[in-house]
């Protein structure tokens, strides 16, 4: 097994006043329109942009030196240039990893409206159908002669629009 220790945070490494790569994250994002940052949380994208940024600096650190939450772990015989580390962490394009991510959340969301609106034609056709079945109903019962005045109380109408629905004068 081999031992490992802290050998500094993302404060030391991670450059600027930025207190954790979420941090930097939140920072990149606090320039976007509310609407959108908010579309970003609840497509997941948020989430997929914190792992992917997570993944590039580790994929950047020598090799036996990880990110950990906010602590850089080393083995502890791992030989590493602290400004190197720095570097290449800057070199890290988080633009890149949200614009990818953004294309996500603008399918996500370009699906639900897809799946809106077919659940709102799925909605009309329904309305439409009960409709019918009004007309009838209320053509059916003056067919019987029922009164008007008894179908209106009934569909919480007046006796002219019972008339109305009779004639399909909607």
């Amino acid at each position: 097994m081999t031992a490992t220790t802290c050998i500094g945070t993302w404060v030391n490494f991670g450059g600027g006043y930025s207190t954790s790569p979420e941090s930097d994250i939140a920072d990149f994002l606090s320039g976007g329109h509310p609407e959108w940052r908010e579309a970003m949380e609840e497509s997941g994208a948020v989430d997929r942009i914190t792992e992917d940024y997570r993944d590039a600096i580790n994929a950047v650190l020598p090799e036996g030196i990880a990110l950990c939450g906010d602590e850089f772990i080393a083995d502890v015989d791992v030989d590493y240039d602290a400004d190197e580390i720095k570097e290449a962490i800057e070199a890290i394009d988080l633009g890149e990893i949200v614009e990818r991510r953004d294309e996500e959340a603008i399918q996500a969301a370009t699906d639900a409206i897809a799946v809106a609106v077919a659940n709102r034609a799925a909605a009309v056709e329904q309305v439409e159908a009960a409709e019918n079945e009004v007309t009838e109903a209320v053509r059916e019962a003056l067919r019987l002669e029922i009164p008007a005045t008894k179908v209106a109380e009934l569909l919480g109408v007046t006796r002219a629009r019972v008339y109305q629905i009779r004639d399909g004068r909607r």
